[in-house]
């Protein structure tokens, strides 16, 4: 059954209906136009997010996971390293005793007492156990610094890798320009007789490997693109800006530097040193077990039914029977030769990634030289006269685009040195660069900070 609106309710309805149907259309476009450009979810449209060397640096170790890790380390150690200067507790002791269970009143006729108790820790255990936090804390804030040098180092070597392999994408684009058009006047001149089938294969191979090239430099470009993306914390895209160029020489600064000036200040040998320390301190530490700690107890209270008072005074000390530490000081021992295992190691592994970087820097800068001084300008000037010969009349085409291709493969050749030399000097850096930059501190700001404490072989502040 239907039922019929007066003309009025419906005039009304109609009214509220367009006044609704307004209201969202404004509101609506009020939303739309508050929101950022990049959508509703505010994030930046493609090509929007520019990024040079110290927003990268900056936006990586913002909530990198592994500096977070590093730094809880750091604060779980600061709190071991004062809950270790602590005595423990003391007890409170009630006792109810020496009552009668066969006659008279428990209550009346017990002695009744309330204590403390409390255990003296054996002279020297809590400074040694203090000086062993202090120095775990030094392991673990040097392990952070290692940690931000490793992040900076990653983000370094994909910006390099992401502009690289730009350089070589371009350079390959020239080639593939060149071997097109080579191909395609070898097949000009198939159709007059003027060559063989074989010049034609030969036209065509050629150009398919460097379709193959190109295909590979996109992809290690795009492989690169994704890994800065995920480094810097911004979405996947193929048109982040990341502005700057490659090194074209090594640092002289950087190539010079000795081992002897950057190896004892590496994160990663003051933390070992720091272990090798602590390892002697438990030695120290351990060789005490055998000797226990006290326990002093003072109870006061009420005995018998003349509630007598009564003092009573007692020390427990245990006796090393069974247990005399020597386990204790065997398993101390094994960890300091551990360690001092583990830091030789830790050394000669940085030697020899010092060794090879350098190795390879030197090497890949002498090509960048030899392509840019000597290979370079001698193609272009050879490309340069044969142009003029071909329009004068002098030589082919072929002749011409032959030099073309020679000189695209030079500057191929040349944007892939130029990559690797700048891989090579930001592993050096990574290895040199204990002195860190301010803008490479994880919380922004600008302030100078004080190095972490450094930690040298036998030597030691033991806090009292």
């Amino acid at each position: 059954m239907r039922i019929e609106r007066p003309a009025k309710a419906r005039v009304c309805w109609r009214w509220l209906t367009g006044v609704l149907v307004c209201a969202e259309v404004w509101w609506g476009g009020t939303l739309l136009r508050a929101q950022p450009a990049g959508g509703q979810d505010g994030g930046d449209t493609p090509g929007e997010l520019v990024l040079t060397l110290e927003a990268c640096v900056r936006r990586a170790v913002a909530n990198h996971p592994q500096l977070q890790a590093a730094r809880a380390r750091v604060a779980t150690a600061q709190a071991a390293r004062r809950q270790a200067r602590l005595w423990p507790n003391p007890e409170l002791e009630l006792a109810s005793e020496d009552g009668p269970l066969n006659r008279g009143s428990f209550a009346e006729e017990s002695k009744q007492t309330v204590g403390v108790a409390q255990t003296i820790p054996f002279p020297g255990k809590k400074r040694l156990e203090s000086a062993m936090a202090r120095l775990e804390l030094t392991r673990a804030e040097h392990q952070w610094r290692a940690v931000l040098l490793s992040v900076i180092r990653e983000v370094k070597l994909a910006r390099v890798r992401v502009l690289g392999w730009k350089a070589v994408l371009e350079a390959t684009r020239e080639s593939v320009k060149v071997a097109e058009a080579l191909s395609a006047a070898v097949h000009e001149r198939f159709r007059a007789g003027a060559v063989g089938e074989v010049d034609v294969l030969r036209a065509e191979t050629l150009l398919e490997e460097t379709r193959l090239e190109l295909e590979e430099a996109r992809i290690r470009w795009r492989e690169a693109l994704q890994e800065l993306a995920l480094l810097v914390g911004a979405p996947v895209r193929d048109k982040l800006d990341v502005v700057g160029r490659l090194r074209e020489e090594p640092d002289p600064a950087l190539v010079g530097r000795q081992p002897a000036e950057w190896l004892p200040h590496h994160p990663l040998v003051v933390a070992g040193r720091a272990e090798v320390k602590r390892a002697e301190v438990a030695v120290t530490r351990s060789s005490r077990e055998a000797w226990r700690d006290v326990t002093l107890r003072v109870r006061g209270g009420r005995a018998g039914p003349a509630d007598d008072v009564v003092a009573e005074v007692g020390l427990t000390l245990p006796l090393p029977v069974w247990d005399r530490g020597r386990y204790r000081m065997t398993e101390a021992l094994a960890r300091r030769e551990e360690s001092q295992a583990a830091l030789a190691a830790g050394q000669r592994e940085l030697l020899l990634t010092w060794e090879r970087e350098k190795l390879r820097l030197e090497g890949t800068a002498a090509q960048v030289r030899r392509l840019r001084r000597e290979v370079l300008p001698r193609t272009e000037k050879a490309v340069d006269l044969l142009r003029a010969g071909y329009q004068a009349g002098k030589f082919d085409l072929l002749v011409l685009l032959d030099a073309e291709r020679a000189a695209a493969e030079a500057r191929r050749a040349h944007a892939r040195a130029l990559l690797e030399m700048n891989l090579a000097h930001v592993e050096l850096e990574a290895l040199m660069d204990a002195e860190m930059p301010e803008l490479f501190w994880e919380d922004g700001s600008s302030e100078t900070k004080p190095r972490p404490e450094t930690v040298t072989p036998g030597q030691v502040e033991v806090e009292r």
